[in-house]
């Protein structure tokens, strides 16, 4: 079984969730999902629950496709 480990970027647009074999350095699997950001001159804000939903989203298919065990 190979050793995995899952990268998350959060963006001011979305959160990416990459999983990767450390042994090789393969992809294993990826997710990616969108977070709203609102604001008017210049200003952007967005909610912080729209950011741990953006998480709990983009880690869900990584979490289906990747061979985990139990």
């Amino acid at each position: 079984m190979a050793t995995l480990v899952a990268g998350v970027d959060c963006s001011t647009q979305g959160t990416k969730v990459l999983v990767v074999d450390v042994q090789d350095g393969r992809t294993v699997a990826r997710g990616h999902a969108p977070h709203a950001v609102h604001g008017a001159g210049g200003a952007r804000l967005s909610d912080p629950q729209g950011w741990w939903t953006a998480l709990r989203d983009a880690l869900a298919r990584p979490i289906a496709s990747a061979p985990l065990r139990d």
